[in-house]
């Protein structure tokens, strides 16, 4: 099912300088993990936007292209697991977790004019093994 992707930009001054990335750094084995990014460009100017995507280990693995109807994107890659509807614009939901999924996610927005170009983050995620009692 084709589903176009809702874009709420809050942009305030100074380019990316007040963005941010929600992630935890561990989650258990079998765990749904929620990674939220919010990019924010400067105010007064709308950035015309290529895309909004998700990459593990420097490979994508979800994006968000305003320009198409279908603006959901995921590549199939060893241990991510995307739940489509909890993911948006701006968060995706992992669903369930393994150890495959530790590594860097990176969530990376690209604006087509020239001052804002390339705006990324980055986190680690380690998956951890159940405590046994």
């Amino acid at each position: 099912m084709e589903k176009a992707c809702v874009f709420v930009l809050l942009f305030l001054l100074y380019g990316a300088e007040a963005s941010k990335l929600q992630m935890p750094s561990t989650a258990t084995i079998g765990d749904v993990v929620k990674l939220e990014c919010n990019i924010l460009f400067g105010i007064g100017v709308f950035p015309t936007l290529d895309y909004i995507r998700w990459l593990k280990d420097g490979q994508e693995v979800y994006r968000c292209d305003p320009n198409k109807l279908a603006g959901m994107v995921t590549n199939q890659v060893e241990g991510v697991n995307i739940d489509i509807k909890g993911s948006n614009f701006h968060k995706i939901t992992l669903n369930p977790v393994d150890l495959k999924t530790s590594g860097i996610w990176t969530c990376e927005a690209k604006s087509s004019d020239g001052y804002y170009g390339l705006a990324q983050m980055s986190g680690t995620l380690t998956i951890l093994y159940p405590k046994v009692p």
